[in-house]
């Protein structure tokens, strides 16, 4: 399936893509997305894939790590209508399964942010922002020539500026003691910094 995936990927880099394949492309990545999702050995037979919720596209290429490009797709297509507060089969945004994906690329989450701002202010299951999420689920990068993660962090917080003041739940951190911790650049601590230095006095 990996490799049907990855040729489905390149095929689908054009900017015009046959209706016929595509739609086909979306039911293999939520087949795939359910497998991710329902790990346990319960669900084994037809009848009980069958009974199984099964995710939207959006969420389903997000599970998987699809690639901006195909991200860009399901978003730019009209009759997908989606929604960005819809919750997975687990009780997650779209947001909060690329932002805990370790394979998402910065710029999907990027893309979603520009989608759905709100996102940026919203909290997850586990009572965090989207900020606390990104530093603690690890690097997710652009390229240099995007901007870096200095930009990537940035852009999150230019969304929500009252993030850097706000400790995450589980670790009662701040944003920038977080970024320390999970080793992300000098650059990125030093810009969360001195965005708001206070709180180094809290």
């Amino acid at each position: 399936l990996s490799a049907r995936i990855t040729s489905c990927h390149r095929r689908n880099r054009r900017t015009y893509i046959d209706e016929h394949k595509w739609s086909k492309f979306c039911i293999l990545i939520q087949i795939v997305a359910m497998k991710c999702i329902y790990k346990d050995d319960y669900y084994t037979t037809l009848s009980d894939t069958l009974l199984m919720p099964t995710p939207n596209i959006l969420h389903s290429a997000l599970i998987i790590g699809c690639p901006i490009h195909i991200i860009n797709q399901i978003l730019h297509e009209k009759y997908m209508n989606i929604d960005f507060t819809d919750l997975d089969a687990l009780g997650r945004t779209a947001m909060e399964i690329a932002a805990s994906n370790i394979s998402t690329d910065g710029s999907v989450i990027l893309k979603l942010l520009k989608a759905y701002p709100r996102a940026s202010s919203e909290m997850d299951a586990n009572g965090d922002l989207l900020l606390h999420q990104v530093l603690k689920n690890g690097k997710k990068t652009l390229p240099s020539y995007l901007g870096g993660d200095v930009y990537f962090i940035g852009s999150i917080v230019q969304e929500n500026p009252d993030s850097l003041v706000v400790l995450d739940n589980s670790l009662k951190m701040y944003p920038f003691t977080i970024a320390c911790m999970k080793s992300w650049s000098l650059e990125v601590i030093y810009a969360l910094l001195r965005t708001n230095p206070l709180v180094i006095e809290s």
